[in-house]
């Protein structure tokens, strides 16, 4: 798997709905979303965000690197609830794609966002992408 494969797999995806447990092209959660874009290189990501802690390796946030897994607390929950996918830097901030309510599949930087800040929980690295 490669990360123009990757790429090529989420581009045409951006902009389409968020769907509360959305799996598929049309209407996606952040896990779906995240879950099909790897299927297309035929690689298993967990159904759920939730899933995600117990996968990869643990990296630090100062470490983060195009590829790697972003965890984020759910609304009311101490446990992960959001998942997004590092694609990127914009002037030292992460841009992450994400399924998100407000706006269904994007990329944006979370780091000037205290909806996101304020739960971050950790990233996770399952592949090595080199650019």
């Amino acid at each position: 798997m490669s990360w123009p494969e990757v790429i090529a797999a989420y581009e045409p995806l951006l902009g389409q709905s968020y769907q509360s447990a959305g799996k598929k092209p049309g209407g996606f959660d952040c896990s779906g979303l995240l879950q099909w874009v790897f299927a297309q290189q035929g690689a298993t990501l967990p159904a759920s965000s939730k899933g995600y802690p117990s996968i990869g390796k643990s990296v630090h946030l100062d470490s983060v690197q195009v590829g790697d897994f972003i965890l984020f607390s759910g609304r009311n929950a101490r446990e992960v609830g959001h998942v997004g996918l590092c694609v990127g830097f914009d002037n030292g901030y992460i841009l992450m794609l994400h399924s998100a309510t407000h706006s269904g599949v994007l990329i944006e930087p979370w780091q000037n966002q205290s909806y996101y800040t304020q739960r971050f929980m950790s990233v996770k690295r399952l592949y090595l992408f080199t650019q």
